[in-house]
């Protein structure tokens, strides 16, 4: 459509682009919100017709992060004023908050997080370094566990979570992240075990099991938690999951005759 006239003629129009932010789609809903976001606005983020938050870099506009934020579409996107936060909502029935601060200021003396939200915004090639050094204190981790340095292992397995705190920027590389991550966490559990911390053995293999339901090493580990704890229910319905994905697994059916065992003994108690 034509411009006014009388307004062209005493408002200066922007016509100059300074960049182009290539990628999402917006066919069936219109409107959708545009914003600045991270620290020195390094980021530009907005929605899109397939549910995803589009996120690019300022300057070189390349796609940085592909998030899934909505069941449908993506409208509104507001960062937070002063907080590494995003709110966004879409045509579904929810509204949405997602924590993108730093892992700065995490500790290896720290819990490992029962969420499964990463926190940092990165490049393909960022995301390929943290996993290298993932791997790395995984290894060194495993050689301090067979050392029977447990702490210093368990140490070296909680850094390696933090440096997988991010969002995967593809596919791919996300089922890397939460492979490794499973599995480290899995160890770290063991450490748990090891010093006898059951609580928190069962709460890092609950996380275990609620991302992956065939994880036999996650069941095992916590039944062997429940049986301390004389749970000696849940350790059965524990160990029989895991019996049921390793049927020929010898530890698992030790640690299956050892509940029975602990379950006929403190029956006999009672009686």
């Amino acid at each position: 459509s034509s411009i006014n006239p009388s307004v062209s003629s005493t408002i200066p129009v922007i016509s100059n682009v300074v960049q182009k932010y290539e990628g999402r789609v917006n066919e069936q809903t219109f409107l959708k919100e545009v914003a600045f976001f991270g620290p020195r606005n390094k980021y530009v983020v907005t929605g899109s017709d397939c549910g995803n938050v589009f996120i690019w870099d300022k300057i070189s506009a390349k796609l940085v992060q592909l998030q899934k934020a909505d069941a449908d579409i993506v409208n509104g996107i507001a960062p937070h004023p002063t907080q590494p936060m995003l709110a966004i909502c879409g045509i579904d029935y929810t509204g949405k908050i997602f924590d993108c601060k730093s892992t700065k200021s995490y500790t290896p003396s720290e819990r490992i997080p029962a969420s499964s939200m990463a926190n940092e915004v990165v490049t393909r090639i960022e995301a390929q370094e943290c996993l290298d050094i993932a791997h790395k204190l995984k290894f060194q981790g495993n050689a301090n566990f067979q050392a029977k340095r447990v702490q210093d292992a368990n140490s070296d397995y909680k850094k390696a979570i933090k440096t997988l705190a991010f969002y995967a920027p593809t596919k791919a590389i996300g089922e890397k992240q939460l492979k490794l991550k499973l599995f480290l966490i899995l160890n770290s559990a063991a450490c748990c075990l090891y010093h006898k911390n059951y609580d928190e053995v069962i709460r890092l293999c609950t996380f275990v099991i609620e991302k992956d339901k065939n994880s036999a090493k996650a069941y095992y580990r916590r039944a062997k938690a429940y049986l301390e704890r004389k749970y000696f229910e849940k350790a059965q319905q524990d160990i029989c999951s895991a019996l049921s994905i390793l049927p020929f697994d010898t530890e698992i059916k030790a640690l299956q005759n050892e509940i029975e065992l602990a379950i006929i003994t403190t029956n006999k108690r009672t009686i």
